[in-house]
């Protein structure tokens, strides 16, 4: 068996652990709690930190997809509910956008992406702090205005050195967004997917295309 059949097989495995996991946690029946301390003192050790947030993030800046995949799906595995910082919508983002990576080195099928991208159907996701900018004409990795509707707002994203788009994204939002005043402005964009489609053509250099609904633009994800 080749290196890659292994890496293949390793990754869905992972895949599919997490997505049962994302899944019990949301489908099971609220059981009555029992203040018992030795509970409260376990869930306090599987608090999600700051530490391994900021291991996250580390990994994506290096394009270690595969660590990234294996941090985050431990994070999600802590990151119940959403906290004041965004850390699950922006875990989402992070993690699809790690797949994407992936697909690109040839170490994960479209079927295994589609698994991903839709078990974040109609989910929140946020994408990391990018820049506006009004005049976005060939321009990569910014938040640009769509020509002609000033309600939907777009991204080209990839990777560092931008031989790949990872990602086609179109946030719809819904009040008029005005570009040219916020020129140069920085913010998280995030939105509800409500669609995708899967590049079937790798040849393209792009892997998906996003489509969210309910877009909105932040200027922090701190209190």
């Amino acid at each position: 068996m080749s290196q890659r059949s292994v890496s293949r097989g390793f990754i869905l495995f992972l895949l599919i652990g997490v997505l049962v996991s994302m899944a019990y946690a949301q489908s099971r029946a609220p059981r009555r709690r029992i203040p018992v301390k030795k509970k409260v003192v376990a869930t306090n050790l599987r608090a999600f930190t700051e530490k391994e947030w900021n291991s996250i993030l580390v990994a994506v800046d290096q394009e270690n997809w595969m660590e990234v995949i294996k941090l985050s799906s431990a994070a999600f595995l802590k990151l119940k509910n959403e906290n004041s910082r965004r850390h699950l919508a922006r875990l989402r983002y992070i993690f699809l956008f790690a797949n994407a990576g992936l697909v690109a080195q040839g170490a994960l099928t479209t079927t295994q992406l589609k698994l991903i991208a839709d078990s974040f159907a109609g989910k929140i996701l946020i994408a990391p702090r990018r820049t506006i900018l009004f005049d976005c004409e060939k321009r990569l990795n910014f938040i640009c205005r769509v020509n002609g509707d000033s309600k939907t707002l777009r991204v080209t994203a990839t990777n560092k050195d931008a031989s790949v788009i990872h990602f086609f994204e179109y946030f719809d939002l819904p009040t008029e967004f005005d570009a040219q005043r916020n020129d140069r402005k920085e913010a998280f964009l995030g939105g509800s997917l409500f669609s995708f489609e899967i590049n079937q053509n790798l040849k393209k250099d792009w892997i998906i295309r996003l489509n969210f609904s309910d877009g909105f633009l932040l200027s922090s994800v701190e209190d």
